[in-house]
């Protein structure tokens, strides 16, 4: 939802972390499912650990198309004006 809606909803947002193996088209393969979820991704950042079978680590923070919520603050700050 937008802000000027004025609801006094915002978007849910989420941050995913994911541990896993090294594999070919991971990123692609992440950025399609989060997608198909209708999840916009905000920010994505992979890092790895040392070592001659490093982990890939994933953290995506993303914002959730579909659902929305109202949180007493927004509601109260909303009130205000």
């Amino acid at each position: 939802m937008k802000a000027s809606d004025g609801d006094g909803k915002m978007p849910l947002h989420f941050h995913i972390h994911i541990q896993t193996k090294s594999a070919w088209g991971l990123l692609e393969t992440l950025t399609r499912v989060m997608h198909d979820l209708n999840l916009e991704i905000v920010d994505h950042r992979t890092s790895h650990t040392r070592g001659l079978d490093p982990l890939i680590l994933n953290d995506i923070f993303v914002k959730d198309g579909d659902v929305s919520y109202a949180s007493n603050l927004i509601i109260q700050a909303a009130r205000l004006f």
